[in-house]
């Protein structure tokens, strides 16, 4: 399991890549932090990638670090002079206000500036570990551990790394989201966990306050506006939805981004009757439009897009739909 590979190595001391993917969810990044404070703890070097959303700063600000910043990124530079034709008997170097030069003495003048080898490497993480994250950018790492949701919840893997060395709201947190307030997920371990985080001084209570300050005035509008272009397509076994840009205005939105619609989405789902496919249409300022499938088999939601108008939209979507079913 990966994370008995990570307690293989936590003993060391060493720098730690923590990454979630482009589409992370609210519960990756506060596991992310989770592993944060658990490496930091044990003197290690952290970077994130991405760097944690302002918005989600600003909601789990009592529980959160929020001072935290990467250390500068650093890379190696070396200059290698094959022996065979460089004779070195004297290296120094001169600085300015412009430039730091490298002044390298050699025996003879049969050299040029094409026998110079230059190398740049940047900064090598000890280990890289990926959050619910498909995708992998970085190649500059000695380890690498991908931490996914299968048969367990991500807070569960995550506590199993940490222990009791992780603050129990903010894993508390993650699970009541991982799991829809105990909706979804719901096994042995998920509910063994939650009774623990209880018994180390987790508060539900502030948990769900914070979580529904989320339901302001102007969701609830944009909510009530998509439930109303809300309909079934009985033959592709699916629920359609679209949001126009008017009905974002009309909500006093001003940037609908993606997260803002993955909340709509499960809002949807929880109202009106599941079907194996939920597709969500929604126009942005530039009157693009964009799609989010969620469908129930993957519990993934993937955003596609833009298309022209609505109508393009929906007839290629049906299109893909009618291909898989």
């Amino acid at each position: 399991m990966e994370s008995e590979k990570i307690q293989k190595i936590i003993n060391k001391t060493g720098s730690v890549a923590l990454i979630v993917g482009e589409n992370h969810k609210e519960q990756d990044i506060l596991t992310r932090e989770a592993l944060r404070i658990f490496f930091q703890n044990k003197g290690w070097i952290i970077y994130l990638f991405p760097e944690t959303p302002e918005d989600i700063k600003n909601k789990w600000s009592l529980i959160l670090d929020n001072n935290h910043k990467n250390p500068s990124l650093s890379s190696e530079i070396s200059v290698r002079l094959p022996n065979n034709i460089f004779n070195v008997k004297e290296i120094g170097y001169e600085e300015d206000d412009e430039f730091l030069t490298l002044k390298i003495l050699t025996d003879g003048n049969n050299a040029g500036k094409n026998d110079i080898l230059l190398d740049v490497k940047p900064v090598i993480f000890d280990v890289l570990i990926c959050i619910n994250s498909p995708d992998d950018k970085f190649d500059n790492f000695k380890e690498k551990i991908s931490l996914t949701a299968d048969d367990k919840t991500l807070s569960e893997k995550i506590f199993e790394i940490t222990g009791d060395e992780v603050p129990p709201n903010l894993l508390f947190a993650s699970l009541i989201l991982e799991t829809d307030n105990f909706k979804n997920r719901v096994t042995e371990g998920s509910l063994n966990l939650a009774h623990h985080l209880l018994s180390l001084g987790a508060n539900k209570k502030f948990i769900d306050e914070v979580i529904k300050k989320e339901f302001s005035l102007s969701f609830a509008q944009i909510l009530g506006r998509t439930l109303a272009r809300t309909r079934l397509n009985k033959s592709l076994q699916s629920n359609w939805a679209f949001i126009s840009k008017n009905d974002f205005e009309k909500a006093g939105i001003k940037n609908a981004d993606t997260s803002l619609i993955r909340r709509i989405t499960k809002e949807i789902r929880e109202i009106i009757p599941r079907q194996p496919t939920l597709v969500v249409l929604w126009e942005d300022k530039e009157n693009n439009v964009w799609a989010l499938s969620a469908t129930e088999e993957k519990n993934e939601k993937e955003v596609i897009g833009p298309y022209k108008s609505f109508s393009e939209a929906e007839l290629k979507i049906q299109q893909t739909l009618k291909e898989i079913i």
